[in-house]
């Protein structure tokens, strides 16, 4: 039996239209392609510090293609880190939790809570978890310190200083390395690093001078003076449980308005509450 198939015009036409568009196609992926390996010749070794969002996005492309056509592509990143993005961070985001009647653990801090935790974050831009945890126990409320964090305390960071004690190992660094913070170790046999008086030092140029325009001798000691005051008076202290030196009978009271005592302008701030 033969079989006689004849082309219709605009089965031609089709023809032609779809190699066309196949050639555009192609042209444009050995485009991407060769940009690619100009940016990683350009980097070099340096890593590329992505966030989560651009990771995920990343990823779901990447699992759509497989790790066989990845490594034909020639991504900037390897085949299974692009797959290990998909497992962790489209996971997290997919997984569902918020339609969860009954979440596991610690029950969710109030929004009044909440809406003064971000109030002291955000004029105080320098604190870190622990002093906003001991400015809101002045205030009546005993939080953990990872109660007053916020999700992804390394987010948007690229370095971290560490010592070198043993239990930062190098799975640890690795860790951070694969999420794009690059850690940094303080000098060997460096004792002066932990000294008290380095700690105040440290505590006074990145609270006072170092956010100062200074002009002349007078307006340095003055900066100084309102530090220390700040600092003896009003500031909570890690070495001492997170609280302050010599409290006076409102801390840790809850009633009674917030009130804020401002220092060099609003540079350092106490938070207390108004006596009734």
């Amino acid at each position: 039996m033969s079989l006689n198939f004849i082309l219709q015009p605009w089965q031609l036409l089709f023809l032609i239209l779809a190699g066309w568009v196949n050639r555009q196609q192609q042209q444009v992926i050995d485009y991407l392609r060769t940009e690619n390996q100009v940016l990683k010749e350009k980097l070099g070794k340096r890593r590329i510090l992505l966030f989560d969002d651009q990771r995920r996005r990343l990823a779901v492309k990447a699992k759509v293609l497989g790790r066989k056509l990845l490594a034909e592509v020639g991504t900037l990143v390897t085949p299974d880190t692009l797959l290990r993005w998909h497992r962790l961070l489209v996971a997290r985001k997919w997984d569902y939790s918020q339609r969860r009647q009954h979440k596991p653990g610690r029950p969710q801090l109030a929004q009044e809570i909440q809406d003064l935790v971000v109030r002291l974050a955000r004029e105080n831009p320098s604190w870190g978890y622990d002093r906003i945890q001991g400015a809101m126990a002045n205030l009546g409320h005993d939080l953990s310190d990872t109660s007053v964090a916020d999700d992804g305390f390394l987010q948007g960071k690229q370095y971290l200083l560490m010592d070198r004690d043993s239990k930062y190992s190098l799975a640890f660094r690795t860790l951070l390395q694969e999420a794009g913070v690059e850690p940094v170790l303080l000098p060997a046999r460096s004792p002066n690093l932990n000294a008290h008086l380095e700690r105040f030092h440290r505590s006074l140029k990145a609270e006072c001078i170092e956010c100062l325009i200074l002009f002349g001798e007078q307006s340095l000691r003055q900066a100084i003076s309102a530090s220390g005051e700040h600092y003896h008076r009003e500031r909570n202290h890690q070495g001492l449980e997170n609280k302050l030196i010599d409290p006076d009978e409102m801390v840790g009271h809850i009633n009674g308005e917030v009130q804020c005592r401002p220092r060099l302008g609003g540079l350092l701030n106490y938070y207390y509450r108004s006596a009734a």
